[in-house]
């Protein structure tokens, strides 16, 4: 199955299942570790601010200490471990979207 990174909110393993949560509201479900989903899916776009979870930077709307909302207003964790790489990511990522919007 194709599936467009651009469509992509985040994946979530939950109970050995990996699900993809689409912008369209479906939620897909799939054999695989989120492990190997992270090497072949763009580093770039995506960060994991949790061990469950891999996030579309494009979609985040709010960011709290705890935890984040997506723009469909799902809440995700952020694992201790894993706040500062995440924060710092979001915080280049938003840097560099803003850079290539002035460049047109």
């Amino acid at each position: 199955m194709f599936i467009p990174i651009s469509e992509i909110l985040y994946f979530e393993i939950l109970r050995h299942q990996l699900f993809v949560h689409l912008n369209s509201g479906e939620k897909l479900s799939m054999r695989g570790t989120l492990t190997e989903l992270i090497s072949q899916v763009s580093q770039r776009t995506f960060v994991q601010p949790h061990k469950s979870y891999y996030v579309n930077m494009e979609y985040v709307d709010r960011v709290a200490p705890q935890n984040l909302m997506m723009t469909n207003g799902d809440f995700i964790p952020i694992g201790r471990s894993k706040k500062d790489n995440f924060q710092f990511r979001l915080s280049e990522y938003i840097r560099g979207s803003h850079q290539y919007e002035y460049l047109d």
